[in-house]
Protein backbone atom coordinates (compact mmCIF):
# COMPACT_ATOMS: atom_id res chain seq x y z
CA UNK A 1 0.00 0.00 0.00
CA UNK A 2 2.81 2.26 0.89
CA UNK A 3 4.85 1.69 -2.27
CA UNK A 4 1.95 2.37 -4.48
CA UNK A 5 1.43 5.70 -2.78
CA UNK A 6 5.04 6.30 -2.93
CA UNK A 7 5.54 5.19 -6.69
CA UNK A 8 2.40 7.96 -7.78
CA UNK A 9 3.59 10.42 -5.75
CA UNK A 10 6.95 9.92 -7.54
CA UNK A 11 5.74 9.66 -10.86
CA UNK A 12 3.25 12.76 -10.34
CA UNK A 13 6.20 14.77 -9.04
CA UNK A 14 8.33 13.54 -11.55
CA UNK A 15 6.12 14.37 -14.36
CA UNK A 16 5.24 17.86 -12.58
CA UNK A 17 8.97 18.77 -12.58
CA UNK A 18 8.77 17.78 -16.49
CA UNK A 19 6.36 20.43 -16.78
CA UNK A 20 8.14 23.36 -14.65
CA UNK A 21 11.64 22.27 -16.88
CA UNK A 22 9.79 23.33 -19.96
CA UNK A 23 7.55 26.32 -19.12
CA UNK A 24 11.64 27.51 -17.53
CA UNK A 25 12.93 26.55 -20.88
CA UNK A 26 10.07 27.94 -23.11
CA UNK A 27 10.54 31.60 -21.24
CA UNK A 28 14.31 31.20 -21.45
CA UNK A 29 14.40 30.78 -24.85
CA UNK A 30 11.88 33.81 -25.40
CA UNK A 31 13.87 35.81 -23.11
CA UNK A 32 17.24 35.07 -25.14
CA UNK A 33 15.04 35.63 -28.20
CA UNK A 34 13.98 39.11 -27.16
CA UNK A 35 17.34 40.21 -25.67
CA UNK A 36 19.07 39.36 -29.15
CA UNK A 37 16.41 40.90 -31.43
CA UNK A 38 16.94 43.63 -29.48
CA UNK A 39 21.20 43.19 -30.18
CA UNK A 40 20.13 43.15 -33.92
CA UNK A 41 17.40 46.01 -33.55
CA UNK A 42 20.47 48.30 -31.58
CA UNK A 43 23.23 47.27 -34.28
CA UNK A 44 21.03 48.19 -37.33
CA UNK A 45 19.71 51.76 -35.66
CA UNK A 46 23.82 52.47 -35.09
CA UNK A 47 25.09 51.58 -38.59
CA UNK A 48 22.27 53.87 -39.30
CA UNK A 49 23.46 56.47 -37.64
CA UNK A 50 20.10 56.61 -35.84
CA UNK A 51 21.10 56.27 -32.23
CA UNK A 52 24.76 56.61 -30.45
CA UNK A 53 26.52 54.26 -28.13
CA UNK A 54 27.02 54.37 -24.76
CA UNK A 55 29.32 55.67 -22.59
CA UNK A 56 31.24 53.72 -20.77
CA UNK A 57 34.26 53.97 -18.67
CA UNK A 58 36.97 51.00 -17.76
CA UNK A 59 38.88 51.20 -14.85
CA UNK A 60 41.14 47.99 -13.24
CA UNK A 61 40.94 48.21 -10.37
CA UNK A 62 44.84 45.94 -8.85
CA UNK A 63 43.37 45.39 -5.23
CA UNK A 64 40.05 46.73 -3.48
CA UNK A 65 38.72 45.14 -0.38
CA UNK A 66 38.60 45.43 3.55
CA UNK A 67 39.69 43.79 6.48
CA UNK A 68 38.26 40.28 5.73
CA UNK A 69 38.09 40.28 1.70
CA UNK A 70 40.66 40.87 -0.65
CA UNK A 71 40.28 41.11 -4.05
CA UNK A 72 43.02 41.66 -7.06
CA UNK A 73 42.57 42.75 -10.58
CA UNK A 74 39.17 43.75 -10.74
CA UNK A 75 37.60 45.21 -13.68
CA UNK A 76 34.90 48.17 -12.78
CA UNK A 77 32.66 49.24 -15.58
CA UNK A 78 30.68 51.95 -15.22
CA UNK A 79 27.70 53.32 -17.74
CA UNK A 80 28.06 56.96 -17.92
CA UNK A 81 25.65 57.79 -20.54
CA UNK A 82 22.94 55.52 -22.17
CA UNK A 83 22.60 55.50 -25.76
CA UNK A 84 20.48 57.88 -27.55
CA UNK A 85 18.43 58.33 -30.68
CA UNK A 86 19.78 60.46 -33.32
CA UNK A 87 17.42 63.36 -33.96
CA UNK A 88 19.51 65.17 -37.17
CA UNK A 89 18.17 63.28 -40.15
CA UNK A 90 21.16 64.67 -42.01
CA UNK A 91 23.07 62.10 -40.04
CA UNK A 92 21.28 59.32 -41.25
CA UNK A 93 22.47 56.53 -43.85
CA UNK A 94 21.03 53.91 -45.24
CA UNK A 95 22.53 50.67 -45.53
CA UNK A 96 21.97 49.73 -49.03
CA UNK A 97 23.86 52.13 -51.10
CA UNK A 98 22.70 53.37 -55.07
CA UNK A 99 25.57 51.92 -56.48
CA UNK A 100 24.51 47.98 -55.94
CA UNK A 101 26.41 47.03 -53.02
CA UNK A 102 25.13 47.31 -49.41
CA UNK A 103 27.52 48.45 -46.36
Amino acid sequence: MQRKVWETALRQGWQEGRQNADLTLEANQKTLTRDYRGMMLYSLLWRQGMITRPDVSDQMQTVTGDGKKLVTGDRVRRLKNHAEFNLQKSHWRPLIGTEGGSR
